[in-house]
């Protein structure tokens, strides 16, 4: 190569993208021994941990009539996340096509999802994809250092309580979270 043609920049441009080849594990491939007394090869090894997630610690949430004003109950929840700083959730009730929804032998009642990770409440909508939260803790699966930092609330709101029959309402509440 000619020096002066390439210019010093376009050389040096060279030159670093050819030590980058050199020293990028992807570039490196395995190399075979020679045939003889003895043989040497040589290959890379690498072991990749792909960021976890996991939401543990929730209880079940029981519901109390309140005449006249919203029902409301929470449940406490402990997100870890581990390998990335903000993660995915998405939620499905048991009602069709996933709706927040609760029943009883003879009636139904929809409900309302709210999800606090300590940035503030989220609506939730059901099977929608909440990405960007952040309040996960990096440290312990079980949040034992820092306790439950999250919660989920289920909201019925007045209208809707004051309007149903007596009865046992159940439903079934799915929570996925997935790194960002």
């Amino acid at each position: 190569m000619n020096l002066t043609h390439l210019g010093r920049a376009r050389w040096v441009a060279v030159c670093c993208a050819f030590a980058c080849f050199i020293n990028n594990p992807a570039g490196w491939a395995a190399t075979a021994g020679a045939l003889g007394g003895q043989s040497t090869a040589n290959l890379r090894i690498s072991f990749v941990v792909p960021p976890q997630v996991s939401l543990s610690n929730l209880t079940d949430i029981e519901l109390t009539r309140r005449q006249g004003s919203a029902t409301q109950a929470s449940a406490p929840a402990c997100i870890y996340a581990r390998g990335t700083t903000s993660y995915q959730l998405v939620a499905s009730g048991s009602g069709p096509a996933a709706a927040f929804e609760l029943a009883s032998a003879t009636d139904k009642l929809s409900y309302q999802l709210r999800f606090d990770d300590g940035g503030g409440a989220r609506v939730l909508t059901p099977s929608q994809v909440v990405s960007g939260l952040t309040g996960a803790d990096p440290n312990s699966a079980s949040c034992r250092n820092t306790g439950n930092n999250g919660t989920v609330t289920v909201l019925v709101p007045p209208g809707d309580v004051d309007a149903i029959d007596r009865g046992i309402y159940s439903g079934r509440l799915t929570l996925v979270i997935a790194p960002d």
